[in-house]
């Protein structure tokens, strides 16, 4: 299991972006290819990069378990005292799946792209 501190779960969200933006989410094109041709190039890539890497789901901890404080307000009158606490609550930590195998699997599909010929708009 691995554990993630606060500005490394802000570099694993802009990952995952990244990622989702790469490979099947950018427009391709090839001079004289039909959309039928890129529907095809597309199926077979994606089929291929997902044989040669596929989903390797890690539950990743973002944040620690930790103890809410706990408070004690007290009052009393003459020799009575009456205290309550309150806090002291566990408050476990927070879990996210990653696919460890999602970047090399988009890589992949980007080279499928490129060998058939195909290159990214700008």
């Amino acid at each position: 299991m691995l554990l993630i501190g606060g500005a490394a779960v802000k570099l694993v969200y802009l990952l995952l972006l990244i990622t989702a933006l790469g490979g099947c989410a950018a427009t391709w094109t090839k001079p004289g290819a039909t959309a039928a041709e890129f529907d095809g190039t597309k199926a077979s890539c994606l089929a291929r990069a997902r044989a040669r890497f596929q989903p390797n789901i890690q539950h990743v901890a973002i944040s620690n378990g930790y103890t809410t404080p706990t408070q004690t307000q007290c009052s009393g009158i003459g020799y009575m005292v009456s205290c309550t606490s309150t806090g002291g609550q566990y408050i476990p930590p927070a879990f996210m799946d990653i696919d460890t195998n999602n970047a090399p699997r988009d890589q992949d599909l980007r080279a499928c792209f490129f060998e058939a010929g195909w290159t990214p708009n700008k």
